[in-house]
C-alpha cells in the first residue's frame, strides 16, 4: 500500500502528517530483511495476511461499498493489532476510529461523524423545505431527508418523492435494499411483481429487495410519498428493467 503511493488510504495517512518513507522504515525495522534465497512460484499468504484481507472485506461491506480498496485494507490492518503493520501504525499514533472517520470524509464530503452516547451535540433534524431535490435513477424527484450522506443515520434513508400529474417511474428493483412507500398526497397506482393496486394517502407499501416495481400518478395533483430504504438508497443499487 505504501509502495503504491496513492489512493484513499495514502491520502488519509499523509493528511495525518505521517511520512510514507518513515512508515516503511519502521516496518522494515520491525521485520528485518530476509535471506537471498529465491522463491519459485507464488509466495503464500500468511494466516495474518488472510485475516487482514477478510477484515478489509468486512469493512467494505459495513460501509456498503462494492469493492475492496486501500482504505479498507488500512482499516483491516488497524483491526489486527498484533500485526507488524498495525504496530508500526500504532507507533505513529494512528487510531482506527479517527482513521475510519477520515476515510469516510475522503469518500463523502458531506459525511458527519456519529456522536457517541452521552457526548454533547445538537439533535439531527432536517426540514423538508430546506432539503435540495435530485432525480433518482428511476426518474422520480427526491428530497433526501436523512441518510449517511447528510446525517448521523447509517443503515437506512428517508426521502420524499414527488411524481407530477400523469407521470410514472421507470420499472426497477433494488438488489439489496428493501423499501417502504408511504403515500401523503394525491392518488396513484403501483405494480409490484405482477400485482397492481390503487394507492391513496395513508397507504404504506412494502417492497422487498429484488421485487420489480413501478408507480403511476393517476390523480389531478402531484403524487407525494415518503420512501424509506434499508440500507440507504444508492444509484448503484437500482436496476432499471424498462426503457
Amino acid at each position: 500500500m505504501v509502495k503504491f503511493g496513492q489512493g484513499v488510504a495514502v491520502n488519509v495517512l499523509q493528511k495525518s502528517g505521517l511520512e510514507l518513507r518513515t512508515l516503511r522504515e519502521e516496518v522494515e525495522k520491525q521485520i528485518g530483511t530476509g535471506s537471498d534465497q529465491k522463491v519459485i512460484g507464488n509466495m503464500p499468504y500468511t494466516p495474518r495476511v488472510k485475516k487482514v484481507l477478510a477484515l478489509a472485506l468486512q469493512e467494505a461491506k459495513a460501509l456498503h461499498h462494492t469493492y475492496v480498496g486501500t482504505e479498507h485494507i488500512l482499516l483491516g490492518l488497524l483491526r489486527e493489532p498484533d500485526g507488524i503493520a498495525a504496530k508500526a501504525l500504532q507507533h505513529f499514533n494512528v487510531n482506527i476510529e479517527k482513521t475510519r472517520g477520515e476515510i469516510l470524509k475522503q469518500l463523502d464530503p458531506n459525511y458527519q461523524p456519529i456522536e457517541k452516547p452521552g457526548s454533547a451535540g445538537p439533535m439531527d433534524i432536517k426540514n423538508l423545505a430546506d432539503v435540495p431535490s435530485f432525480i433518482t435513477k428511476d426518474g422520480s424527484e427526491i428530497r433526501e431527508l436523512l441518510a449517511h450522506r447528510n446525517s448521523t443515520i447509517r443503515n437506512q434513508s428517508l426521502a420524499e418523492a414527488r411524481l407530477p400529474v400523469g407521470a410514472s417511474t421507470q420499472e426497477h428493483y433494488h438488489p439489496r435494499a428493501e423499501e417502504i412507500y408511504y403515500i401523503t398526497h394525491g392518488t396513484g397506482r403501483i405494480r409490484i411483481g405482477t400485482e397492481t393496486r390503487d394507492v391513496k394517502p395513508g397507504d404504506a407499501i412494502a417492497i422487498p429487495p429484488g421485487k420489480k416495481h413501478k408507480l403511476w400518478n393517476t390523480g389531478q395533483e402531484p403524487l407525494r410519498l415518503l420512501c424509506c430504504c434499508a440500507p440507504a438508497y444508492e444509484h448503484t443499487d437500482t436496476v432499471i428493467t424498462e426503457t
